[in-house]
C-alpha cells in the first residue's frame, strides 16, 4: 500500500515529538540544557509548538556562529531549602570555585538554571569555566556558546572576547578527539559499540527509526548534517548490525559509504575499524 503525503507528514510529527520527548527525559538538575543540533527550519518550529505547551521546561534561540540555534532548558521552581535567598546560592557557587570543587559549584547554579524563566549568561559563562577546569572541553564549549549567545541577548559586550576562545577550545577539542582504532579484546569491541564519535543525536537517530519506522536517510533529513556525518551515522549503523550479526544489512550501509565521494581520513579510518568489528562477530559466530 503506498504512502500518500498525509501518512508521511504524520510519521515525521511523530518522529519529532518522540525526539523532543526523549530529549526531555534525559534533562536532570545534573544536566539541566540541551543544545540541539542545527536541524531543518520546519523541524524547529514544530518542536517549538510541542514544547511551548509544555510546563517541565523552558526553552529559547542564539545564534551560534550566524546559524539559530535552540536550547531546551529544565525548569524547576527551586525552593531554596537551606538557603535565604538567591544571592546565598550565587556565593556558594563562587565559594566552591574558589576552592576548585567544581562539580559542587556547577551544581549550585544548575538550580538557579532551572528555577529563572530566562536565561542568565553569567550563570552559562561560570559553569563553562568550572567544566574548563575539569578539562570537559566539549560541555565548557557548549555553556560558553550559550553564554555567548544570551550575552548578545542581553545587548552585554562582557563577554566580547569569548567567540574567539570558543575557536581556540574547538581547535583543542578536534586535536584531543579520540581516532579509530582496530582492536581484538573483546571487551574493548563491546566499548565501541557505545562511542559515536561526536555524533551526539546519534542515539537518538537510532530510536526515530526503532520506534517510529523511519529510514535512516529520513531520520538523518531531520538534521542538518553534513555528508562526513551521515556517512558516520551509517557506519556506526553498520557496526550495529554486525554485532547482530546481521551482516547483509551491515554490508549494504558499508557499501554505500564506500560509494561516496566525500570519504574523509575520519570516514576511511572508521571504516577500517569497522571491517574489522564485522570479522570479528563473523568469527564469534563460528
Amino acid at each position: 500500500m503506498e504512502m500518500t503525503n498525509v501518512d508521511a507528514n504524520n510519521k515525521i510529527d511523530n518522529s519529532i515529538n518522540l525526539y523532543v520527548e526523549r530529549i526531555i527525559n534525559r534533562l536532570s538538575i545534573d544536566n539541566p540544557i540541551e543544545l540541539l543540533d542545527n536541524m531543518e527550519d520546519t523541524s524547529l518550529i514544530e518542536i517549538q509548538k510541542i514544547l511551548e505547551n509544555n510546563d517541565k521546561v523552558k526553552f529559547f534561540s542564539i545564534n551560534i556562529e550566524g546559524k539559530k540555534r535552540l536550547i531546551i532548558k529544565k525548569h524547576e521552581k527551586t525552593s531554596f531549602k537551606g538557603f535565604n535567598n538567591e544571592t546565598e546560592i550565587i556565593n556558594l557557587a563562587k565559594y566552591y570555585m574558589q576552592k576548585h570543587m567544581w562539580s559542587e559549584s556547577i551544581m549550585m547554579r544548575n538550580k538557579l538554571i532551572c528555577h529563572h524563566n530566562n536565561p542568565y549568561s553569567y550563570l552559562y559563562y561560570h559553569n563553562g569555566a568550572c567544566y574548563l577546569r575539569m578539562n570537559n572541553i566539549k560541555e565548557a564549549i557548549k555553556y560558553y556558546e550559550i553564554a555567548s549567545g544570551v550575552a548578545k541577548l542581553e545587548g552585554a559586550d562582557k563577554y566580547s572576547e569569548l567567540d574567539d576562545f570558543i575557536c581556540k577550545l574547538k581547535y583543542e577539542e578536534s586535536v584531543q578527539q579520540k581516532q579509530p582504532s582496530i582492536n581484538i579484546d573483546e571487551g574493548v569491541f563491546k566499548k565501541d559499540l557505545n562511542d559515536n564519535y561526536g555524533i551526539d543525536i546519534y542515539n537518538d537517530i537510532v530510536a526515530l527509526i526503532e520506534e517510529k519506522d523511519l529510514t535512516l536517510s529520513e531520520a538523518c533529513s531531520m538534521f542538518k548534517l553534513n555528508d562526513e556525518k551521515i556517512n558516520m551515522v551509517k557506519l556506526m549503523y553498520a557496526r550495529n548490525y554486525y554485532s547482530k550479526c546481521l551482516f547483509d544489512s551491515g554490508d549494504k550501509l558499508l557499501k554505500e559509504v564506500e560509494k561516496s565521494s566525500e570519504k574523509t581520513p575520519m570516514i576511511k579510518s572508521l571504516m577500517r575499524e569497522i571491517k574489522t568489528n564485522k570479522k570479528y562477530y563473523q568469527y564469534r559466530k563460528k
